[in-house]
């Protein structure tokens, strides 16, 4: 049961896995959303790990899962990929990684949550189109969470975003930690008692006693 675990030293743990929109670009890092979700839900039911690293995209973030993952989580948030469409990377390389990412996730076990992210408008129509259908047809395929758009309610925002208009500010990480919790919630990935969902509850356990 969920109870048990959280009755053991180590509280359940939620790690978001992503790059510099994750880790929080040129802010300390308890200005970063994760941080802010710590806050909210409470360290005493489940543990936040940001483990987003700046400049990561789907391939470097797919050669280092294996030292990421440990301990291993018990449910990751993965919003990956925004480095890659900036880079123009094709469309097939960028989702077939990904694709390899949540596999590699799923087959520890780990409940994964996927997040998706846009490209700035400079880039054609086709490109953004064919980039944003990434994520909704992976979390078809793997049946799992979506949230659709990280960066709702603050991309294009200029005093919720640095100077680069690209990378949200201290304002605009409390923004995107409210709308975070929100999906968990509605997700059923968190409660309304700040614990993860008894629905879960079997993907969690296992999770959580494959930990090294």
């Amino acid at each position: 049961m969920v109870s048990a675990i959280l009755a053991q030293a180590t509280p359940p743990s939620l790690m978001f896995l992503g790059d510099s929109l994750t880790a929080g670009y040129q802010l300390p890092i308890q200005h970063a959303f994760p941080a802010i979700l710590q806050e909210r839900i409470g360290t005493q039911n489940i543990q936040i790990i940001n483990a987003g690293v700046s400049g990561d995209t789907s391939y470097t973030l797919l050669n280092r899962l294996p030292f990421t993952l440990h301990p291993t989580p018990n449910v990751v948030f993965l919003c990956i990929g925004a480095n890659d469409g900036l880079r123009g990377h094709p469309i097939s390389t960028i989702q077939t990684t990904i694709d390899a990412i949540i596999q590699q996730l799923k087959k520890k076990e780990i409940t994964v949550v996927l997040a998706g992210i846009s490209l700035p408008k400079n880039y054609t129509n086709d490109y953004i189109d064919a980039f944003d259908a990434i994520f909704p047809t992976l979390a078809k395929k793997h049946s799992i969470p979506l949230m659709p758009f990280l960066l709702n309610d603050v991309a294009g925002v200029p005093s919720l975003n640095l100077s680069d208009r690209i990378h949200p500010n201290a304002s605009g990480h409390q923004i995107i930690a409210k709308n975070v919790e929100t999906f968990l919630r509605s997700a059923h990935i968190i409660s309304s008692k700040n614990t993860f969902i008894e629905d879960n509850k079997s993907d969690i356990i296992r999770a959580h006693d494959s930990t090294d």
